[in-house]
Order: C-alpha cells, then structure tokens, then sequence
C-alpha cells in the first residue's frame, strides 16, 4: 500500500491519529483527510491498482499551463520522460540477463549478455539518460560482478 499526497498535501508528512473523514473514491482507492494542527493534510492509499491507473492518481499535480511555450515545453517533456523510461528500463533488463546468465555459469551466454548490457549503458549515457561517468561506472562494476560470478 502506497501513500501518495493527493491535494496539496506532502508526501510523508507529519502523521495523525485524528482522521476526520475516510471517503471512497472508487473501488481501489481511499481518500483520508487528517487533521494535522497546522492545517489538513489529505493522503490517498491505493491498492491493487495497474501502474497507469497509479501514475494517473499519483500526479495530481500536473502542470496547468496558460502559456503556449510552456504548454509545448510541458508535453515535450512528456515525450522525453516516456522515452528515458523505456532506456532505463532496458538498462535494468539487460543487467538483470547479464547477472542471471553468469549465476548460471554459462560464460559464454553471460558474455553476450553483458556486451549488450554494456551497449545499453553507451546508449542511455549518448541520449544523455544517464551521466557518461554513471555509465562508465555500471558498466565496470557490471563486469567485475560477471567475473566473480564466473569465478575469473
């Protein structure tokens, strides 16, 4: 279960055991409103929710542009945040092949693997996903866990 702030509030702010009202707002969701002294703090919990139904509650908060730059900017970034997360979740799927293959102890298939791991790192630090020294990094301490997996 996930506390996120809903309107106004903060996430992990200060906790009450004075709840006021616990309204539902559909089925998977809980709206509580707590009275925390310095004003009302309102937190949503979702439960069993798919990740998109979860990222549409979670941003409330979305930018309300009135300036036709800042509209364009703002879906931009959009574009961009989908297509960062597609690259790093690359990078992560191709760590994790490259370490289970060489927990395997199949040093060939675990030396595939993480030349394409290495290849996704190259990627990710070129689109500017990652910091190229972040990249440099992964991808040596990636080889030193192959290596000691595969006892080299």
């Amino acid at each position: 279960m996930v506390d996120v702030a809903a309107a106004g509030g903060e996430v992990g702010g200060p906790r009450s055991t004075d709840v006021s009202e616990e309204l539902e707002v559909h089925d998977a969701t809980t709206v509580i409103k707590t009275n925390t002294g310095s004003g009302v703090l309102i937190r949503a919990r979702y439960r069993a929710l798919d990740n998109e139904s979860v990222a549409m509650l979670a941003h409330s908060r979305r930018p309300m542009a009135n300036i036709k730059s800042q509209m364009k900017r703002n879906r931009q970034n959009k574009k961009r945040q989908l297509r960062n997360k597609a690259v790093r979740s690359e990078m992560r799927t191709r760590t994790k092949n490259a370490l289970d293959a060489a927990k395997q102890g199949d040093s060939e298939a675990a030396d595939t693997a993480l030349r394409r791991a290495q290849k996704q790192f190259d990627v990710a630090s070129t689109r500017r996903v990652i910091h190229p020294r972040t990249a440099a990094r992964r991808k040596s301490s990636l080889t030193r866990q192959v290596n000691e997996l595969l006892n080299r």
